[in-house]
């Protein structure tokens, strides 16, 4: 990779729904604005504001598990604002 570039691949980790994930590398937690992902959702002990290139601010108030039968993941940021369900490469490592 050359300069400030960063990889990431678009996978479908959910059957039977029609969200794809995108794993990236520059982001610090897994987020998604589909509520109807999750199998338990709270309010987060420490909210998350994200920073977008517009230099607009999101909000992460909500954190949950998003399950199915073939994949639980953990501590994932209802996140409203965003457009897509991303995975942090950092946070699965």
């Amino acid at each position: 990779m050359v300069g400030n570039a960063s990889l990431s691949i678009t996978l479908s980790v959910l059957p039977g729904k029609s969200h794809s994930w995108l794993f990236h590398s520059t982001y610090c937690n897994h987020m998604t604005p589909h509520s109807s992902l999750f199998s338990k959702l709270e309010p987060a002990p420490h909210p998350v504001n994200i920073r977008i290139a517009n230099s607009s601010t999101m909000h992460g108030n909500s954190l949950g598990f998003v399950s199915t039968s073939n994949i639980l993941v953990p501590r994932v940021f209802h996140i409203l604002d965003i457009s897509y369900n991303l995975f942090s490469m950092g946070q699965l490592a």
